[in-house]
């Protein structure tokens, strides 16, 4: 399956999952908004790729044989505004 991006770009691996924990002494386990998923590949596409404990997104490449590595990076956010961070590399491979 390949899809393109407004910038004209193709992925060959069009979805990857992405899931999440959080959770504070003082908020418990936290979900939804508190949660916010984002890519370091911004020339590719927006960095924000939404928020929640799971999320399906498309990640892009704009190499036409080789690869680009995707830096996935997780922000958990509590009630008073403290933020922690977690990151994944995902190599998206295009075959020539």
């Amino acid at each position: 399956m390949e899809s393109t991006t407004p910038n004209g770009y193709a992925t060959v691996a069009p979805i990857a999952t992405e899931v999440g924990l959080g959770s504070d002494p003082e908020d418990g386990t936290l979900s939804g908004s508190s949660l916010q998923w984002s890519t370091n590949q911004t020339s590719l596409q927006p960095a924000a790729l939404g928020g929640g404990n799971s999320r399906n997104v498309w990640l892009y490449s704009d190499q036409s044989c080789g690869g680009i590595v995707h830096t996935i990076t997780l922000t958990v956010t509590d009630s008073g505004g403290q933020t922690r961070t977690a990151t994944r590399r995902i190599l998206i491979w295009t075959l020539c």
